[in-house]
């Protein structure tokens, strides 16, 4: 605790000391111990206040000034003149801790607050306190504790903390631009796609390439409205997704969705968000003739096992030789659209369940890639 009086806080270092720290504080003659003990408090650099509640003075280290820029002798304070000098945004939680170890409902403290120094700025102290003895009503009578300058801890504190706002800036920025980026990157697609006929290769093949590159579109609108860059939630992504979908499909397309709300890594949602949209679309061109209603349904689930995605539709179910594709058992005749699932698969270490003659496709994503089932 500090415990200059008013008068002390105007002066510069290097000036004179007031009056009542210009000598060091009087003693009465010690033993060998106490004569110890007082010399190791003046040899350490943190200072040392020693407070009796009876007489309502508070011993002082030389240490203890001299962080504040004063001459480095011991003396005597008061109470009053410690909270004199505190910052006034720290002084009430300070005056606080004191009072509830004074009275009894705590024994020790320890708190950080600012203190004035002799030139008049504020340095950063960790103040701790202890009660050595009470009284019959169970009152403090005597206090002892430290001083610990932490100014250069706090500037470091506060020069990290500024390099993560201005990462979380940069971070930001990134994830905008990467999201301009794909949407533009998109609209180049599609409307390279309109230079060529319905139903011919080069329309088929640009319309799909835009597909996939709406999974990324959704991920990273995701990023940049959650601000974050290792997981994910789940729900609204794929709610983003398929709606994306299906807004450039056949009027006649249905897509019902039961999804689920966990999160997962990003490294792992990425992949799977390309899965999703390759399954959609592909039900999309095969479930139905053109023309037709065809519904699809997509549903994740989520659980301590892991994340799985499901995609079904009414349509006549797969061929042998796609669902050996997908179960990674065969890679001749499929399309590119599959063999891309298979890859992706493969990559986060998923499975995929895929019988002949079904409708319905699984990808199942083991734990611990569901970081948070719900």
């Amino acid at each position: 605790m500090s415990v200059y009086g008013r008068g002390a806080l105007s002066r510069r270092k290097g000036s004179l000391p007031p009056p009542s720290i210009a000598k060091r504080a009087s003693r009465p003659p010690a033993s060998d111990e106490a004569e110890r003990y007082l010399l190791a408090l003046e040899a350490i650099d943190d200072g040392v206040w020693d407070w009796d509640l009876r007489s309502g003075r508070i011993y002082c280290s030389p240490a203890y000034f001299g962080m504040l820029g004063y001459p480095a002798v011991a003396s005597s304070r008061r109470y009053e003149d410690w909270l004199d000098e505190l910052h006034p945004d720290d002084r009430a939680a300070a005056a606080a801790a004191a009072g509830a170890c004074v009275e009894g409902r705590i024994d020790r403290f320890g708190l950080e607050f600012r203190m004035r120094t002799a030139e008049g700025g504020w340095l950063w102290v960790l103040g701790r306190g202890k009660a050595v003895a009470r009284g019959a009503d169970g009152r403090c009578l005597r206090m002892v504790g430290t001083h610990v300058d932490i100014g250069e801890r706090k500037k470091n504190e506060a020069t990290i903390k500024n390099l993560a706002t201005q990462k979380e800036f940069l971070l930001r920025e990134l994830q905008h631009r990467v999201k301009n980026s794909i949407a533009l990157l998109q609209s180049m697609i599609q409307l390279q796609g309109d230079r060529y006929p319905d139903g011919s290769e080069a329309h088929e093949a640009l319309v799909d390439a835009a597909h996939r590159v709406q999974g990324l579109a959704a991920l990273y609108a995701r990023l940049y409205d959650e601000g974050r860059c290792d997981v994910l939630e789940t729900r609204a992504f794929f709610e983003e997704l398929i709606a994306s979908i299906h807004t450039g499909g056949d009027g006649a397309v249905r897509i019902e969705a039961d999804l689920c709300s966990a999160e997962l890594r990003l490294d792992a949602l990425s992949p799977l968000g390309i899965i999703a949209t390759e399954l959609i679309t592909n039900a999309m061109k095969y479930a139905s003739p053109p023309g037709e209603a065809t519904l699809i349904r997509v549903r994740t689930k989520s659980d301590a096992r892991g994340f799985e995605l499901i995609v079904s539709d009414g349509g006549p179910g797969l061929p042998e030789a796609a669902a050996a594709a997908l179960r990674g058992e065969s890679s001749a005749g499929v399309g590119f659209g599959l063999s891309i699932v298979r890859a992706l698969a493969d990559q986060i270490g998923a499975r995929v369940q895929a019988a002949p003659g079904s409708s319905e496709l699984r990808v199942f994503l083991a734990a611990p890639a569901a970081d948070r089932p719900r």
